[in-house]
């Protein structure tokens, strides 16, 4: 069930991405959580974007819960920007700097449940 339910968040993330044609590159999950990533390329650049998803709360008009994006410029020799979300310790979300993980912001998942 969970599996199937996962599978409807990455199209609806996909669906409702930003930019060029997003496919879904993984999935994290931490319990009922779930982080998104989507890839898609200019030919200049590589954009990445990154999605907090709540699975039992998940419906077709959810949007992710916390957003993150980055771009990474590192195959032209230039420092990529912005931010990736990756799980932390049992019940954290990070978002980190996407050039060298630094963390910017801790999210108490239990905090972020919509109600």
């Amino acid at each position: 069930m969970a599996d199937a339910k996962i599978s409807e968040i990455e199209k609806h993330f996909a669906k409702t991405g930003r930019g060029g044609t997003p496919v879904p590159s993984w999935t994290q999950r931490q319990g009922d959580w779930v982080i998104v990533s989507e890839a898609h390329g200019s030919g200049e650049d590589d954009h990445y974007n990154y999605g907090l998803f709540h699975i039992p709360s998940f419906t077709e008009s959810s949007r992710a819960l916390v957003f993150a994006a980055f771009t990474d410029l590192s195959h032209v020799g230039v420092k990529g920007n912005g931010s990736k979300l990756r799980f932390g310790e049992e019940g954290k979300l990070l978002k980190v700097e996407g050039n060298d993980g630094a963390v910017q912001e801790t999210f108490d998942l239990a905090s972020l449940v919509p109600k």
